[in-house]
């Protein structure tokens, strides 16, 4: 074990982090959201080519607009979504466009505890954001309007602007009462010890906020100027107007939040930097002041990201890509200061030094990069020796995962080499029991560790953390475990003799069905490595099949892990015979269709939906069943004792199902294909139990 490195191998032969050789398209979506996009698409794609064409597209807006949308309107939508601009919508387009929409900040705010959701409320959420999506976009701002707008307003000339304020100070010099100070109505918001929002505001107290913003957005000009004239009287309190403006990123959270507000977010990021404002607040980062330190570098976490406004178009100063306020402040020449920053005697400012330099790295590889190779991570090291500072440590690990490559492009991973310094914090860290820190540090390896041969107290390590009480922190685990796993039969190793699958047993029946689907995905994982007799022994398999008619959730997850150990070990098919498996299935084939009150309620449709590809999986597996049997009568010359194992019930489940395919309307349109396989596998599997 190379100690440098924290107790793991680096294997040189991986250049990047293995993260870079997986799928990007659902980052940041759950597969529950993910199944819900995928009905969603299949509500819009009425001839189910596995496209929405333009014809299909103004059907949709007219349906949730309640109106003929126009063709400029329909344009809009298009453009937006098609992303290889070919006139068509594919379900990973949708999928992508869906995941923009749906994904949260990647901030500090504090994640209280949510009140629990039953499963409709969960679904019902996520499709009225979806909904949201097609009814907002015709409403949603002109972003190039809003760019031109703002661009008249500052297009005075500098001696304008300077007799403005000229006139303005002589008019405050005659009248004392004309007071700048921070007003009295910012409220003062409750925030935890750390300095966060301990909760999403209500909304009553948001649209307070907005407008208290609206009218001491009037005072910005005049506020700018006191910076750039950098008046020692005024500038600390000019920079904590800034700041408290700058906050509505964090009062309205999400990027869907401000897409709604855009023209007042986008207006005072403009005038910071058409202004050249942060010109004179980065200087403030040397000044003697540690207070003007601190809220310099809490101006610069606001600024840098830049607003965040949901579907800002790809040519807009705005848009996150183009990083317009980070070059900005890397022309200003912040980062080498801001690392410095992280050497002060003050906490306050170490602390708002790691959450600029997050927000700087955060999902732009190139600043990120730059952050790299100036030093960061040796400059953040010193700090993790103060551990018993828990507000610091969530503020590194936050940090320090986002410079490692979470949050950025998967083939735009650092170096493990270039990171692997930062490896001896995250060992370190890893041991902590605090949620925030170890959601951050699962985060990293889940990109980290499929690079990495791993020792065995971090398996162990991993399999603790799948049994305390944080949900968050056994969902990561167990996305880290799939992703080390998935292309790399050691780690599975590895994780089996930490005995794993104890555990992994409990997690198949958390109460968090994202928790189930993944521990469903890790026991694929485990099948395909072989070791399918391990999860018989561990009585996993008896409880699939026991789930299988009652867990809607991860139903289709579990069929594919059957139909997998039926294809690899046909030697287990008895054992799943005689633990009931095909009178669980054919228990299932209802579920093929349904009237989805969700989708009536949100979308007002009320036609069944069908799912095909669970029907296929079935009859796949049943096949593979009953096929293996009649191998067996080749050499025992008796009968398929697995055709036999089907009871009258199980075979009046499968007619009913004929019966229903051929009665519904789904041969009048591009499903017939499908069901004509469907319908093939069924007879044929009747003609073999027959």
């Amino acid at each position: 074990i190379n100690a440098e490195y924290g107790g793991f191998f680096v294997d040189k032969r991986v250049c990047v982090l293995a993260g870079g050789c997986m799928e990007d398209t659902t980052k940041g979506i759950t597969d529950f959201q993910l199944a819900e996009i995928k009905k969603a698409f299949n509500l819009c794609d009425a001839d189910a080519n596995g496209i929405i064409d333009y014809k299909e597209l103004r059907t949709v807006l007219f349906a949730l607009l309640e109106k003929e949308p126009t063709n400029e309107e329909v344009d809009k939508l298009m453009k937006l979504v098609d992303r290889n601009k070919d006139g068509k919508i594919t379900l990973d387009e949708f999928v992508e466009s869906m995941r923009e929409w749906l994904t949260e900040d990647l901030s500090l705010v504090h994640k209280s505890k949510k009140r629990k959701l039953t499963h409709d409320q969960e679904r019902k959420e996520v499709h009225q954001k979806i909904k949201g999506f097609f009814q907002h976009f015709s409403k949603s701002e002109n972003y190039d309007i809003i760019q031109k707008k703002l661009e008249q307003r500052y297009s005075k000339t500098n001696k304008d602007k300077v007799e403005g304020v000229e006139s303005k100070n002589q008019s405050d010099e005659k009248n004392p009462s004309s007071d700048h100070s921070t007003p009295n109505k910012w409220q003062e918001l409750p925030r935890s010890e750390d300095g966060l929002l301990l909760k999403a505001l209500e909304p009553a107290a948001k649209l307070e906020f907005l407008k208290v913003y609206r009218k001491e957005i009037q005072k910005l000009d005049n506020m700018i100027e006191v910076i750039l004239n950098d008046n020692e009287e005024k500038r600390l309190e000019a920079i904590v107007y800034l700041n408290h403006m700058l906050s509505i990123i964090e009062i309205f959270s999400s990027p869907i939040e401000r897409c709604a507000i855009a023209e007042d977010v986008a207006h005072i990021y403009f005038a910071l930097l058409e202004k050249k404002a942060f010109h004179i607040i980065v200087k403030y980062l040397t000044n003697d002041s540690q207070a003007l330190q601190f809220q310099a570098l809490k101006a610069i976490s606001y600024y840098a990201p830049g607003p965040r406004i949901a579907y800002v178009p790809e040519s807009s100063m705005f848009h996150p890509n183009r990083a317009e306020f980070k070059k900005d402040l890397m022309r200003e020449g912040a980062f080498p200061l801001i690392i410095k920053l992280l050497e002060s005697s003050n906490a306050d400012i170490q602390q708002q030094a790691v959450i600029a330099l997050g927000h700087i790295g955060a999902r732009n590889p190139q600043y990120r990069d730059i952050l790299l190779q100036s030093g960061v991570l040796k400059a953040i090291h010193p700090l993790f020796r103060n551990s018993a500072n828990i507000v610091l440590l969530r503020k590194l690990s936050w940090s320090l995962c986002i410079l490692c490559g979470v949050s950025h492009p998967r083939d735009k991973l650092p170096s493990i080499e270039t990171v692997s310094s930062a490896l001896v914090d995250f060992s370190q860290l890893m041991y902590f029991n605090d949620e925030e820190i170890l959601v951050n540090i699962l985060s990293f390896m889940a990109l980290a560790l499929p690079g990495l041969q791993v020792d065995l107290s971090v398996c162990r390590r991993l399999i603790d953390l799948l049994q305390v009480p944080h949900t968050r922190v056994v969902l990561v685990t167990l996305t880290t475990m799939c992703d080390m796993c998935r292309y790399d039969v050691n780690p599975v190793n590895a994780l089996l003799e930490s005995k794993l699958l104890i555990p992994l047993k409990e997690t198949l029946s958390h109460n968090d069905k994202d928790v189930r689907a993944s521990s469903c995905d890790l026991i694929h994982i485990v099948v395909n490595a072989d070791k399918s007799e391990l999860l018989v022994q561990s009585e996993i398999i008896s409880k699939i099949i026991e789930r299988l008619p009652i867990d809607e959730e991860v139903r289709g997850k579990m069929i594919k892990i059957i139909k997998e150990i039926t294809r690899r070990k046909q030697t287990l098919i008895q054992y799943l015979v005689k633990l009931g498996v095909i009178q669980a299935l054919c228990k299932c084939l209802h579920y093929f269709k349904q009237y989805d009150r969700i989708l009536t309620k949100v979308y007002k449709y009320c036609a069944p939906s069908y799912d095909l590809d669970f029907l296929a999986d079935v009859f796949s597996l049943l096949l593979n069943i009953v096929n293996v049997g009649e191998m067996e009568v080749e050499e025992t010359k008796e009968l398929n004792k697995y055709a036999l194992a089907f009871d009258l019930d199980s075979i009046d489940k499968i007619r009913s199902l004929l019966l229903t395919l051929k009665d519904s309307n789904l041969n009048n349109n591009d499903y017939s294909s499908r069901i004509s396989v469907i319908d093939i596998k069924i007879k044929s599997l009747l003609q073999k139990i027959k």
